[in-house]
């Protein structure tokens, strides 16, 4: 719910995610601790709290370990490396068997530009309803729109086809 309000603005500039609880089923305080959760990401960064998405992955009806989770959030803002999607990957696995991260470098109009993923999931992946994460970033100068418009067309014939054991989650 959080993250889709930043939706509405058409781009972020962090992504909070953590993993081994889900944040799901856990009601008005779950909303409250994602809320602190971007604020607290937000404050770190020096950046308003709209332009974080904030993701939870793990056990469903459990409450997010907030001193832990903050605590951790601000040792990982202390050793940011914009190279560092392999260590973003490893982080956020569950029941994964391996890290799954991927980088692209471009040229687009005679400018450089770098696409990079990450993404988490093993279980309960079934078309259109799939227990992952999946993250990408893009320093591309292109609109919003645009992009959606091509996750979009990707998607229907890709993630969307995907079917690892036939199980969505609740």
């Amino acid at each position: 719910l959080v993250s889709r309000e930043v939706n509405k603005h058409g781009y972020a500039q962090a992504i909070a995610v953590n993993s081994g609880c889900a944040n799901a089923c856990t009601g008005e305080q779950g909303l409250a601790d994602a809320k602190k959760m971007q604020a607290h990401t937000a404050e770190l960064l020096g950046i308003a709290p709209e332009a974080v998405f904030v993701c939870s992955t793990g056990v469903i009806g459990q409450f997010l370990p907030m001193d832990k989770l903050l605590t951790g959030i601000a040792d990982a803002v202390d050793s940011l490396d914009e190279c560092e999607g392999e260590s973003c990957a490893m982080a956020i696995q569950t029941t994964d068997t391996f890290i799954k991260h991927a980088a692209y470098e471009t040229e687009i109009g005679g400018k450089k530009v770098t696409f990079a993923g990450i993404a988490k999931g093993a279980g309960m992946i079934h078309p259109n309803m799939a227990t992952t994460l999946n993250f990408i970033t893009s320093d591309c100068a292109i609109s919003a729109k645009m992009l959606q418009k091509a996750l979009s067309e990707i998607v229907k014939v890709t993630y969307n086809c995907l079917s690892v054991d036939g199980d969505t989650s609740t």
